[in-house]
């Protein structure tokens, strides 16, 4: 038996379901693994690679149109475990009007995706502490500060995959698991004074980042141009680009909810990539990442995922409607390589503009293997060799 198994990539909820599913099924045959962004196809692998495998969707989810062109073009089964409230249409069969009340819709949103896989694969072992901090710190629910320093500790093995590193985010996996099985106390308070290092450096410089942020509080001005919901009206919304920064979203958004008067934080950077297949044209999208303090930022906007923590991915020349990042009553807060077009819905002078300005970085990026998810056809042929005697 060939099993696919497909991630959200450059995350921790996502990287330790795959993980579990991987330790289960592993003895059973050949396995491959990738780290893909739900909302950006171009990280999906292709139906081809797919073929005859059964595909299993850990933290991430996908259209039902997609998931029948996969099956038409070979792939045996699909099986899916996700907690975004954004994924439970994807698989409403009796297109539910309201709240989906079908027979085996596979999304829970009670925990993150690694806790249900645990308990789906694990029935019968007790969920360990750590896992709960996962589970915490990915639905951003009564996080402790502990929580956060174990996350900086995590995040970084999670990363690894993208980096094409997947055997040493195996065995580092591993590892700290078995410590924090064998030696719960110690190991923890050992990965916490790792991760508290870390966040404290980030913190730091988190600081003075947001500082090129800007607020915004929404009138009926804005509900107009960018297309939101009156449920906005009168929030102050913080908005960051983050095109020329590398920035963790979440750490940056407790920062400000905890030193500002803001209900929504909003990051969004260029970003281009090619279409497949290999060597096809480069185009460029916007991508946002939001978080809220107990605002639903999902309903009626561009945002998929959790109502407090979610994103979206639009494609220049595909989307004509681009929110927040222009227009008369935001203020234009670029950071050298954006320029706003007079009139348009869009950051830069020029699409063209775009993808020059920023094809270098790209490129650079995925030399690099730094936070761009990489080209999955790039990585197929190592990932596909991810076997049982790998590990």
């Amino acid at each position: 038996m060939r099993t696919t198994i497909l991630y959200h990539g450059n995350c921790i909820d996502g990287w330790f379901s795959a993980y579990f599913a991987y330790c289960a099924l592993m003895e059973h045959g050949k396995i491959q693994m990738f780290p893909i962004a739900p909302s950006q196809a171009n990280t999906w692998p292709s139906s081809e690679l797919m073929a005859d495998t059964d595909v299993w969707l850990l933290d991430v989810s996908v259209p039902a149109v997609n998931r029948k062109e996969w099956m038409k073009d070979g792939v045996r089964s699909i099986q899916c475990i996700d907690h975004h409230a954004t994924s439970i249409g994807q698989w409403c069969k009796a297109k539910c009007d309201g709240p989906c009340v079908c027979e085996n819709n596979p999304i829970c949103t009670d925990c993150c995706a690694a806790l249900q896989t645990w308990r789906h694969f694990y029935p019968d072992q007790e969920v360990p502490e750590w896992l709960h901090s996962i589970d915490r710190v990915d639905r951003w629910a009564d996080v402790t500060y502990e929580d956060r320093c174990l996350r900086e500790f995590l995040h970084d093995i999670a990363r690894l995959p993208v980096q094409r590193k997947l055997k040493k985010a195996l065995d580092e996996t591993y590892n700290f698991i078995y410590w924090m099985q064998h030696h719960p106390e110690e190991s923890m308070k050992g990965y916490c004074g790792i991760g508290e290092v870390q966040l404290k450096k980030k913190d730091a410089e988190l600081l003075a980042v947001i500082e090129k942020g800007r607020s915004v509080v929404i009138d009926a001005g804005h509900l107009a141009e960018w297309r939101l919901p009156e449920t906005w009206l009168g929030l102050t919304v913080f908005l960051m680009d983050t095109t020329d920064i590398i920035l963790d979203t979440t750490e940056a958004a407790h920062l400000v909810f905890t030193s500002r008067d803001a209900t929504v934080f909003i990051n969004y950077r260029n970003k281009t990539f090619y279409t497949k297949p290999r060597g096809g044209i480069m185009k460029s999208m916007l991508v946002y990442s939001a978080r809220s303090r107990g605002f639903n930022v999902t309903d009626g906007t561009i945002f998929e995922g959790h109502p407090t923590a979610a994103g979206a991915s639009l494609v220049r020349g595909v989307a004509t409607h681009f929110p927040f990042v222009s227009g008369v009553h935001s203020v234009n807060a670029k950071s050298g390589s954006e320029a706003v077009k007079s009139g348009m819905h869009s950051v830069n002078a020029s699409h063209h503009e775009v993808v020059l300005k920023s094809a270098k970085k790209t490129i650079k990026s995925f030399k690099a293997a730094s936070q761009n998810v990489e080209n999955v056809e790039d990585i197929a042929d190592r990932l596909e060799k991810c076997t049982v005697a790998d590990k």
